[in-house]
């Protein structure tokens, strides 16, 4: 069996307080693609899969100076709100199972996958923050996992 996924979205705030009052949804993702495939032959199973889509939108600093109108509330100063996407995200994983039967009607379960396949470093989010103690700018990244492998046994019975 080979499926596949296509979507495409568009999403958008409006803030009429705000300048500018519409832009992009902060989870906005313009663009996704999906492909798998599954295999099955008497007990074992295997499956292939891979998700790309278009990098969610960020929101980048005007400069990189920290405005202290307030000594109490310092603020950073941005610039358009989500104007800037992501790097595009691109994953792929794989699985296989095996299952068996005992004499005693009891069934046992191996799975095993490994995600990420090519190992890719999928940045998920990004955002700046005000160092508390050093009154520095922080950029803060968030990633996917990294190549990961699980496995699994279950018995039933």
């Amino acid at each position: 069996l080979i499926w596949s996924h296509y979507n495409i979205g568009q999403s958008k705030y409006n803030f009429p307080a705000l300048t500018p009052s519409i832009f992009e949804n902060s989870f906005q993702i313009k663009h996704l693609f999906a492909l798998g495939c599954n295999f099955e032959k008497n007990r074992y199973k295997f499956a292939l899969g891979s998700k790309w889509h278009s990098g969610k939108p960020e929101t980048e600093l005007k400069n990189t100076t920290i405005n202290f109108s307030d000594p109490n509330n310092p603020v950073l100063n941005f610039d358009v709100p989500n104007a800037k996407p992501l790097e595009h995200y691109f994953q792929a994983d794989a699985s296989a199972s095996y299952h068996f039967k005992t004499n005693h009607n009891w069934d046992y379960y191996f799975n095993v996958s490994l995600l990420n396949i090519f190992n890719r470093k999928n940045e998920i989010n990004e955002y700046y923050k005000i160092n508390q103690e050093s009154t520095d700018i922080e950029q803060v990244k968030s990633f996917g996992l990294s190549r990961t492998i699980n496995a699994a046994f279950r018995v039933t019975f």
